[in-house]
């Protein structure tokens, strides 16, 4: 006689089910973007710091409807704050989210510490050191003199860039063992500006190199109109790197497939037995 031999429905359905879940993990452990509120500082940032970039700029708000949206993270649609058409604000670090360029903005006030998250596509960057050596960066060579004119002053007058309308601040009794001076561009009327990246508590700053403590030199590069600011660093967008493997999926969902097949013959296969002759 013919025995069918079979699994219990319930186990091949369990089977099945286990095999389902091991596929929901292995997608979700891809890409997990659920944002979850909570402290500014250690949400959106913390969790995709690796790919946010410093950027340390001044940005003007120019929205389209006369403010710039603000959301506490780029994956997030809660509106935080309306930032007003020309009002500066510094935009500390860049990130590229789902084909955008978004910044963050500390907001440190005496009543309020908050992380405001803003398009950039909304704002205009302040002119600053950085745009003019965007500007120049074919007349500017390297220092390579031994800081006598500045040992020789004693200080030096700070410029936010040369030709500037007024000088940032005076440093007074300063150490020229303490900074370097990066490169110098030397302007129409045969002046040096030297440019010094890095010293104690200050930075990214230009001294006239000519006549370093003269706080009335002449303007010949006030200040320009804010501009689109396009970035010049490459980023990752955390956005597509969020998206599971379509790969992945198609490989996983074929194994399971493969499997629920194998299963089913395994289990459901017919065992023919026939009695011997009494």
């Amino acid at each position: 006689m013919i025995n069918k031999k079979k699994t219990s429905p319930a186990l091949l359905l369990a089977i099945l089910l286990l095999m389902t879940t091991v596929l929901a993990i292995s997608i979700t452990a891809c890409a997990d973007n659920t944002f979850e509120p909570g402290n500014p500082e250690n949400d959106f940032f913390a969790r995709e710091r690796e790919h946010i970039l410093y950027l340390g700029r001044f940005f003007l708000a120019n929205g389209a409807d006369g403010y710039a949206s603000a959301k506490d993270a780029p994956d997030s649609k809660n509106e935080i704050a309306r930032l007003e058409n020309g009002n500066h604000y510094y935009v500390q670090n860049s990130c590229l989210y789902d084909g955008e360029f978004w910044g963050m903005i500390p907001i440190v006030e005496e009543d309020l510490y908050a992380i405001y998250w803003v398009r950039l596509d909304e704002f205009l960057v302040i002119y600053d050191y950085i745009s003019f050596e965007e500007e120049h960066i074919n007349e500017l060579y390297p220092y390579t003199g031994s800081k006598e004119e500045i040992k020789e002053a004693g200080a030096i007058v700070a410029w936010s860039r040369p030709g500037a309308e007024k000088p940032l601040y005076t440093i007074e009794e300063i150490n020229t063992n303490s900074f370097a001076i990066e490169h110098v561009y030397m302007d129409t009327n045969g002046r040096e500006w030297g440019f010094i990246r890095y010293m104690p508590n200050r930075g990214n700053i230009w001294v006239c190199l000519s006549d370093p403590l003269n706080t009335e030199l002449p303007a010949f590069n006030p200040n320009p109109a804010p501009r689109v600011w396009k970035s010049d660093t490459e980023h990752i967008d955390i956005a597509e790197l969020s998206k599971p493997p379509v790969t992945l999926i198609i490989v996983l969902g074929a194994i399971i497939s493969a499997a629920s097949i194998l299963l089913i013959y395994i289990f459901w296969k017919p065992n023919t037995k026939t009695e011997a002759p009494r």
